[in-house]
């Protein structure tokens, strides 16, 4: 009414299941279909011939808040402006569950979603300040008092882990309220400023151009290095970014670079001539950016995905001390058994590589998309992607990464830095077992080995949230640990010194 009599035109929509809107009462079973409701209610408004010219503004509160930045992510230059009040768009800390906690809670949605066993304190008493505007609420029949339904909660708490990781997409002019005390929804979630970007082109020692990225968290010191490494056919700068600036939100820089031929790089569209140069510069930029001043005292760690995961290892190789551990995503260091070429094939396909190297292969080749990456919308995102590569591998490209991983098997036994591998047991394009030579014949004092049942390849872009959560989630647990542990040890040489 205030905002009616100050000249604005109010509209508003009770959602399914709520106020004097049908459905069981206070359920959300697709947060998504919620969305399209009030989206397809506000535009069909918004295109009358009276509202046609008129500005239009979003305004959200709490879970509402929620509503409006993804009605904005729905349709990004339709609205003119957003009104967020204590909106929800990032768990706090203290409340935010396990992963395991919100996988278990995933498989128990599917058996009971309707029922009230989410245990939940009294929002009533800890939003409103006015104990008369408590009375009003417990009153009113149009609102839902119980608790949570077991859907309800699970959606709106992956609707949370959704904006918070995706808070640097929001474009629209907005402008955020939030009260110091609000012991409901997090005021520490800002919506800008969180993460930085930047990139720029380097030359190689061959006159190549690479791009070059980085994310960095804003307004604090990072905590450590993380310098990734892509996998076969792939970018960093647009496939990685979310993951990335996910990273960049727990404190740490990230580093990446786009391999020759690959992304947005110069080159030949992934072809690699010779895996040891690519080696040669990944490690020539990884180590400038180590040797700055800036960064000399702070902790680094390799991080590769597929051909990634040997990108890594290499890079160990060749500078053995220098890292401060490595996270290998399912890594490419040894091909399957049933997908070793006989001995004449390999012989036939040397003598034609010789001959045709940059050729692609005539030999039909599985869709890796489709087994890589379990969402459909993901391999949508990649096949969509013109920095990703979509067609048959090039001859000397595929004699490179046969040659690499039969040159990583053979010399496991050689990884001596701390590392973590993390496998999907389901992955049909790397092979799990490979991971576990890995850590068995290493010779490194700390690695850790992670299996997750029912996972594919592409274990941090391709996997449901709540799978990709408890992927993050062990790997940043495990760099915490190795920095406080180095931490100890650098104290305690100082003070033995």
């Amino acid at each position: 009414m205030r905002l009616a009599r100050a000249g604005f035109k109010v509209y508003a929509m009770d959602y399914e299941g709520h106020g004097k809107s049908k459905g069981l009462e206070g359920y959300i079973r697709n947060f998504d279909h919620l969305v399209h409701d009030v989206s397809s209610h506000y535009v069909s408004i918004c295109e009358r011939d009276e509202n046609k010219r008129k500005m239009r503004f979003l305004l959200g509160e709490s879970m509402g808040g929620a509503v409006g930045l993804l009605l904005a992510r729905q349709k990004p230059d339709y609205w003119d402006g957003a009104v967020l009040i204590a909106p929800m768009c990032k768990l706090a800390e203290e409340i935010k569950p396990h992963p395991m906690v919100i996988s278990f809670l995933t498989k128990l949605t599917r058996y009971i979603p309707t029922w009230k066993v989410v245990p939940s304190n009294d929002i009533i008493d800890v939003a409103f300040k006015e104990s008369h505007i408590r009375k009003q609420v417990r009153e009113n029949g149009y609102c839902y008092k119980g608790r949570p339904r077991l859907k309800t909660a699970h959606q709106l708490l992956l609707v949370s882990l959704d904006l918070e990781k995706n808070l640097h997409q929001v474009t629209l002019p907005f402008i955020v309220l939030h009260g110091e005390e609000d012991k409901v929804t997090d005021k520490d979630a800002h919506i800008d400023g969180q993460v930085g970007y930047s990139e720029e082109f380097i030359e190689n020692s061959r006159g190549i151009q690479l791009l070059t990225c980085k994310w960095f968290p804003v307004n604090q010191e990072p905590r450590a290095l993380i310098f990734f490494c892509h996998g076969y056919a792939i970018d960093c700068s647009t496939t990685f970014k979310d993951v990335a600036s996910k990273f960049a939100k727990e404190g740490f820089s990230v580093y990446g670079i786009e391999y020759e031929g690959h992304g947005r790089s110069s080159g030949l569209s992934v072809y690699i001539d010779n895996f040891d140069l690519l080696i040669d510069d990944v490690s020539s930029h990884f180590s400038n950016i180590s040797e700055m001043g800036e960064n000399t005292k702070k902790k680094k760690f390799l991080m590769g995905e597929s051909m990634g995961g040997a990108v890594v290892l290499l890079l160990h190789r060749k500078k053995p001390a220098f890292w401060d551990g490595g996270i290998l995503i399912a890594p490419m260091c040894k091909i399957a058994e049933q997908m070793k070429p006989p001995r004449m094939v390999l012989s036939v396909m040397n003598m034609v590589t010789n001959l045709i190297p940059s050729w692609k292969s005539i030999l039909s080749a599985p869709d890796i998309i489709n087994l890589a990456i379990k969402l459909p919308q993901k391999r949508q995102e990649i096949r969509e992607n013109p920095n990703c590569y979509i067609g048959r591998p090039r001859m000397k490209t595929m004699s490179e990464l046969y040659r690499v991983s039969v040159d990583l098997e053979n010399r496991l036994h050689e990884v001596t830095m701390p590392f973590i591998v993390l496998h999907g047991e389901d992955d049909k394009v790397t092979d799990k077992d490979a991971s576990k030579l890995l850590y068995e014949v290493s010779t490194s004092n700390d690695k850790t080995l992670k299996l997750y049942p029912e996972m594919w390849h592409s274990l941090l872009f391709g996997e449901p949230l709540e799978n990709s959560e408890i992927v993050f989630s062990d790997i940043v647990q495990w760099m915490q640990t190795r920095i406080t542990t180095l931490h100890v040890k650098a104290h305690n040489n100082e003070a033995k010194s």
